[in-house]
């Protein structure tokens, strides 16, 4: 959710990136709706998403007669698009464009640079309904400015928006706020010295919209950062990030909701055998101070860096194009899970022998689910690819393709992502003539543990069931193993219930039992069961079955297998039970019962016997 030749010798002998290996994750990319009309050429889109993903607006400049900033939106997670609204209608040049959204998406700000009406100016348009109605055109910068860059609170009320201003020998960094309580914006005012010549702009802000961050490269290659801890009120007097001595480009930076921690990154180098390297400082005292430079990975080829972030900015996965060990461009990526204090080493989310241009990256609030899409230029086409990560950027899933391999793609794409991670994408595309078009994946994962497992032993066996899992992942259950620790025996079926044959009696087993779908297998649930042979009957010698009259017999005072028998009658006036022995009184049937415990190996004995007296 945004709210914001010696080269390859030396490269032989890196080997920092880690081969991209499979997620446990994966993005499934539908085919792409386009938002802008096929008769004329439409550029550089940017795109913000709401945080359950349902709402999206897409911002883009279209060359015409007259030229238009153009924005479409959707409310069913991407779905669906409005028709473009023309934010803004000149034959002045337009471009720049860039959107930022609030959490609910219904506040949303543009802005763009257009020549008013020779000199470029800063202008926005905004809504507060989603997109269905637009504010006018309206300028909010002096004369002469460059891009600008926006960042806004987490409900959209609070917007700041920074860009230089071109003199004869300097270029100043000036901002505007907006609050919705006013609902107007700040004449333009100063971030920088007047004498400032600055380039490559950025700006951050907290979720609260209080803790505002703008950076900038001076003229010496420096990076400079103040920070406003007052909603844009006042800022700080600018302070140094950069190592002395090493020249920067492409500052970005990330604040925490609460404004307690500010992260920068940035490429710096020294212009000599080390050529340059991703790099990062962080405040946690809104700006006054900062850390010592921390490198992201080794010197070698690297720039443009993007960075997205947690909510409490702890979590950070940072992504810029790198040249690889073979000499191709590799989507480089890094994480830190303290801040910044230290990060990971390098992993490639892109294939080897890639060659790839531009990579951005979104992620869920949680930093877990990730998504780096970029430009791939094989020798005959130009491919859009995006690869996701479900472990904070430790591996990456195999790249897929958004784009269909008969249309060029252009040198512009944008991602932002819902807070559970769902990435939805915008980018230029040349089907014939440049149009601007959009996607949102479907992201899956392996299953989740199944519900409701028991093992119920047999002989050497044991019959395991259980219920589905809570999730399925985004894609269907395909099968379930049970599996016995010691041993590892199992078995697997698309059903509810399987029986594990090979077991030891008498032994304790762990069954866990795992759900399948084509992502993957997921977490286990498990079960514990003892298989057991089933117990014996006991056997005992037979009374007689004839007995005269006044006669007795012997009864069996136990089992065969060794139990004690009782013997018991309730047709005492035919026969009398006593000392293991029968007495005949009269004539009739004599029914007797005799009943012995469960042994080891046998289980209890009961019967019933009918001795007919003469």
């Amino acid at each position: 959710m945004k709210r914001l030749g010696s080269l390859l010798a030396t490269a032989a002998l890196l080997g920092t990136a880690a081969v991209a290996s499979a997620a446990p994750l994966a993005g499934f990319w539908p085919t792409p709706v386009t938002l802008s009309g096929n008769t004329l050429f439409s550029y550089a889109p940017d795109i913000t998403v709401s945080a359950d993903g349902q709402r999206q607006a897409a911002v883009w400049t279209t060359v015409g007669t007259p030229n238009r900033t153009q924005a479409a939106t959707s409310s069913d997670g991407g779905a669906t698009w409005s028709t473009p609204a023309d934010l803004s209608v000149t034959n002045a040049v337009i471009g720049n464009a860039s959107i930022v959204g609030s959490a609910d998406g219904q506040r949303l700000t543009a802005v763009w640079i257009q020549q008013d009406p020779i000199q470029a100016r800063v202008f926005m348009s905004q809504s507060s309904n989603g997109g269905t109605t637009w504010s006018s055109a309206s300028a909010i910068s002096n004369f002469g400015t460059t891009i600008p860059y926006a960042a806004a609170s987490t409900d959209g009320t609070t917007v700041v928006v920074v860009w230089t201003e071109q003199g004869i020998a300097e270029a100043p960094v000036y901002y505007s706020r907006w609050t919705a309580g006013t609902d107007t914006w700040t004449s333009p005012a100063l971030v920088s010295p007047a004498d400032e010549y600055a380039g490559q702009v950025a700006v951050t802000a907290s979720g609260n919209g209080q803790v505002m961050t703008a950076l900038w490269r001076d003229e010496n290659n420096l990076l400079h950062a103040a920070t406003s801890t007052d909603a844009g009120l006042n800022w700080s007097a600018p302070r140094n990030l950069s190592t002395a001595g090493l020249e920067v480009q492409w500052p970005k930076a990330r604040t925490s909701t609460d404004g307690s921690r500010i992260v920068a990154t940035w490429v710096e180098g020294d212009g000599g055998a080390n050529p340059n390297r991703v790099t990062s400082s962080f405040s946690l005292n809104q700006g006054q101070t900062w850390s010592t430079p921390q490198a992201i990975g080794p010197w070698w080829a690297n720039w443009s860096p993007e960075v997205t972030a947690s909510p409490d900015a702890m979590k950070l996965t940072v992504a810029w194009p790198a040249l690889d060990a073979q000499g191709s461009v590799a989507a480089r990526t890094a994480s830190s899970s303290d801040g910044g204090v230290s990060w990971s080493q390098p992993v490639d989310a892109s294939p080897a022998g890639s060659n790839v241009a531009e990579p951005q990256i979104a992620g869920s609030t949680d930093s877990e689910r990730l998504t780096v899409i970029w430009y791939e230029t094989p020798p005959t086409q130009t491919f859009l690819r995006a690869a996701v990560s479900g472990d904070a950027g430790q591996s990456w899933s195999t790249p897929q393709t958004l784009t269909s391999s008969t249309g060029f793609d252009g040198p512009s794409v944008k991602v932002d992502a819902a807070d559970d991670g769902t990435p939805s994408a915008v980018w230029q595309q040349f089907p014939a003539q440049s149009v601007i078009r959009t996607a949102t994946a479907e992201l899956a994962s392996p299953p989740g543990a199944p519900t409701s497992v028991t093992a119920t032993p047999g002989d050497g066996r044991a019959t395991v069931a259980w219920s589905p899992p809570t999730s399925d992942g985004g894609r269907a259950v395909s099968s379930y193993t049970a599996a016995a620790t010691p041993g590892g025996a199992s078995c697997t079926t698309a059903g509810s219930s399987c029986e594990i044959t090979g077991l030891t009696n008498a032994t304790d087993y762990q069954i866990s039992v795992t759900a399948t779908n084509a992502i993957g297998t997921g977490p286990a649930a498990t079960a514990s069961v003892r298989p057991f042979a089933p117990l014996a009957a006991q056997s005992l010698k037979k009374p007689p079955a004839k007995l005269k009259k006044g006669k007795k017999a012997k009864l069996a005072k136990k089992t065969t297998q060794g139990a004690k028998v009782t013997w018991k009658t309730k047709t005492k006036k035919t026969c009398k039970v006593k000392k293991y022995k029968v007495t005949a009184k009269k004539k009739g049937k004599c029914k007797l019962s005799a009943k012995a415990p469960a042994i080891t190996g046998y289980t209890a004995f009961s019967k019933k016997y009918t001795i007919k007296v003469k």
